[in-house]
Order: structure tokens, then C-alpha cells, then sequence
């Protein structure tokens, strides 16, 4: 390698890891302290979702209706309950709708908190550990699931 090719390798090498220092951040970084993005919370007032899109044709319109209505339909887990249809949710779901989770701040949300948030619900995860199981079949509820906890996949 000449010295002209070694010195251009140098100075390019030099360059790339001085432009890479700029996008490492660490906590005595007062530039990037500034600019970080925080998370404001929960919000107080009218959720304002939950509904479908402004600007939907009748069409998609129909399609969100339908999607809705069978994200809140009520299953049967075991296929036991009198009256359910459907039969079951998956291996390891324990609640019977998607809904059940799925509803903060409006239907097809996050999950509901205790005192956060618009709905302000205990957690359904320790309501739904029981239902819906065939005698015999007892579901334990872990330790890290708590009734004024977020919902949370085990």
C-alpha cells in the first residue's frame, strides 16, 4: 500500500469514527438529555378513538363495523359455556375476547390500568385466570400478574 492510499485510509478511518462518537449518547450528555423523548402519561378527557378513520367509503366503513364486532365477540375458551359459539381463543389465552385486554382508552386500545388512564379498571387478567375451565383444570395466576398491575403476556 503506498503512503498516499495509507494516508486516505487514515483520514477516512479518523472520519468515520469521529462522526459515529456524535450519535453515542451517555448520561453526562447534556445535548442528548435535551432532546430525549419522554412519554407524557395518560391523558385525562374523551379518548377520541376507537372508531374508524374520517374519510372511509361506505365499504370501509362496513369492513371496520366488521372487524370491531368480532373483536369484541365473547368466545367460549373450553367450548363449555352454554350460549358461546365459538371455541376457544388459543393455547395459552385466558380471557375470551380480544376486547377483555384490548379496550384503554377506547375498544381495540392498550390495556386498562387501575387508577391510569380512561377507563381506570383492575387488571381483567385476574378475573379471567378462572373462568371458563373444565373441572379439574385450576390456572394459577404468576406472581408478577397483579390486580392493580398492566396486563401482561406470560
Amino acid at each position: 500500500m503506498s503512503r498516499t492510499a495509507f494516508a486516505a485510509a487514515a483520514v477516512w478511518i479518523a472520519s468515520v469514527l469521529a462522526c459515529t462518537r456524535g450519535g453515542v449518547s451517555t448520561d453526562e450528555d447534556p445535548l442528548a438529555a435535551s432532546v430525549r423523548a419522554t412519554d407524557p402519561g395518560p391523558r385525562g378527557g374523551h379518548p377520541g378513538a376507537g372508531g374508524p378513520l374520517a374519510g372511509l367509503d361506505q365499504d370501509e366503513r362496513t369492513f371496520f363495523t366488521d372487524g370491531r364486532d368480532r373483536f369484541v365477540e365473547v368466545d367460549s375458551v373450553s367450548g363449555a359455556v352454554a350460549g358461546e359459539d365459538g371455541h376457544g381463543l388459543g393455547p395459552t389465552f385466558n380471557a375470551n375476547s380480544c376486547a377483555a385486554c384490548h379496550a384503554e382508552p377506547a375498544i381495540g386500545g392498550s390495556s386498562p390500568h387501575p387508577t391510569l388512564g380512561f377507563a381506570k379498571v383492575p387488571n381483567p387478567q385476574i378475573a379471567f385466570a378462572s373462568l371458563d375451565r373444565l373441572p379439574g383444570r385450576n390456572q394459577t395466576v404468576p406472581s408478577f400478574i397483579q390486580r392493580d398491575g398492566p396486563v401482561r403476556e406470560a
